[in-house]
Order: C-alpha cells, then structure tokens, then sequence
C-alpha cells in the first residue's frame, strides 16, 4: 500500500527525506521556499512511500512543488523554478516509481490540483522515460568540465 501526503518546508519529514533520497539542490526545502514567490505560489511537497515487502526498507518518492491559485478555489502545481522532479530512493528509481508517480498525482488530485507541472532532472530521472505520461521536449548534454 503506497501512502502519501503533503508536507510543507518547514516539515521535519522533507528535511529527514533528503537524507534518504538521491537529490539536487533543487530538491531542498530551502530552494522552494527562494523560488515560490518567482513562481508566484507557496512551497510543498509531495511525498509518496511504499515498504518493500521482504527488504525491510521501503520505496519513496519527494516531489516538491509551488501551489499556485488560480480562479474559483482551484489550484495547480509547478516544480520549483530548476530540475525538482521528483526525488527517488535507490530501488524506486527503477521499480515503482510509477507507482509512486501516480499516487502522489491522485494525491495532488484529492487536494484540489488541476495540475502538475514537472521540471524533470537530466541526470537524476533516467526512469521518467517510462512513465505513461512522460513528453520529452528534447536533449539534454551533459559534460564533465
């Protein structure tokens, strides 16, 4: 059973799951917080976790993200300006992630989002690729200077 739910910067949980996770500076609570007013909205996250059965560890998965109101009580969501895709542990990276994935959208989706708008890493989200509704919108170079 994978659970999920929304925690905000200043929320003990982010900062623990950084420590867990393979991360970028885009993914700290801190660049959130810098970069929400540029995208004119408040700093979240979304975190979804699921044990995995037999290793005693588990699966998660940290996105944040940038709620932005929009007219009548709605809302979407953003990655903070950078690449704050999501943020996966070891195994997730390449079995669950969407499952995971797709539980913090339906979560994003119970708390009022019309949608989500993500900012993928060129190196960290090899496994975007895969997902369902993945678009690549080109090529990313990386090089070692």
């Amino acid at each position: 059973m994978i659970g999920t739910r929304i925690v905000g910067p200043e929320d003990a949980v982010w900062a623990e799951a950084m420590r867990e996770l393979r991360h970028d500076v885009h993914h700290l609570p801190g660049w959130a917080v810098a970069t929400a007013p540029l995208e004119g909205g408040t700093p979240a996250a979304v975190i979804a976790e699921s044990p995995r059965a037999g290793t005693g560890g588990r699966a998660l998965l940290l996105a944040p993200f940038v709620r932005r109101e929009l007219d009548g009580g709605r809302w979407d969501a953003v990655s903070p300006y950078g690449y704050a895709g999501p943020a996966l542990s070891g195994p997730a990276a390449t079995v669950g992630a969407t499952d995971l994935l797709t539980a913090a959208v339906e979560r994003l989706a119970t708390e009022g989002a019309v949608s989500w708008f993500l900012r993928t890493h060129p190196v960290l989200d090899g496994w975007a690729a895969e997902h369902p509704a993945a678009r690549a919108h080109g090529e990313v170079v990386v090089l070692d200077l």
